[in-house]
């Protein structure tokens, strides 16, 4: 009959994990490797975690609580957040120390495992704005897919600019990026939910005596 796992013991072993992958990544480590480096011989993990997919998907689902817990904490203080403020938050809370950001690089690179590694439930989140965002923004009003779309999109822009930043990147730069990006969600949102109406456009024959240009495309 096994022991019973102490879940102060737990909870206090996992935190050391997640520093521990933070700092050292979790592809290229076994539970023994992990054991090694922390001082403690693998079977005091394996007691409390079971295998090293085991640890690696309790690490990250670790990671993200703690994030949520400074997310709430915004919330509570300013219940009206938009989508594009909650993230620029967590930005730049989760960029203020290594400690913080190694939490975000334990999402992006769990979930950039092989599937079939992890076997990590449908919607699994690699960062806490992550969670309920595109139901958040299907609440304002947003359609289905342009919340889907607009998810999709937020998540790859942060996912490299975290990646940039941990590799010594310009944080100062990659705020810039975000910010507009961010400005850009808002403005699209309130867009599509009737926040603003956008603006009428010129007629082509007192604005241009030879026609409207061709419309320019950007691309994000």
């Amino acid at each position: 009959m096994s022991r019973p796992t102490n879940v102060g013991r737990r909870l206090a072993l996992l935190d050391t994990v997640v520093r521990h992958l933070g700092e050292h990544g979790v592809r290229v480590t076994s539970l023994r490797g992990i054991a090694k480096d922390l001082g403690m011989h693998p079977n005091v993990l394996a007691h409390h975690f079971g295998t090293r997919t085991d640890l690696i998907r309790a690490a990250l689902n670790r990671a993200v609580a703690l994030q949520l817990v400074e997310q709430e904490r915004h919330l509570r203080r300013n219940p009206g957040m938009t989508q594009g403020e909650l993230i620029r938050a967590w930005w730049k809370w989760i960029t203020s120390s290594p400690e913080r950001l190694a939490l975000a690089r334990i999402g992006i690179e769990a979930m950039s495992l092989p599937a079939q590694v992890l076997q990590l439930t449908p919607g699994s989140s690699r960062f806490s704005w992550e969670v309920g965002m595109r139901s958040r923004l299907i609440d304002t009003g947003l359609s289905r897919s342009a919340a889907t779309s607009e998810t999709s999109r937020i998540t790859a822009l942060v996912t490299g600019l975290v990646l940039d930043v941990a590799n010594g990147g310009s944080k100062r730069i990659a705020l810039e990026v975000l910010d507009n990006s961010l400005r850009d969600l808002d403005g699209r949102v309130a867009m599509e939910t009737g926040a603003i109406t956008p603006a009428p456009m010129p007629n082509a024959s007192s604005a241009d005596p030879e026609g409207s240009a061709e419309p320019l495309v950007i691309v994000n």
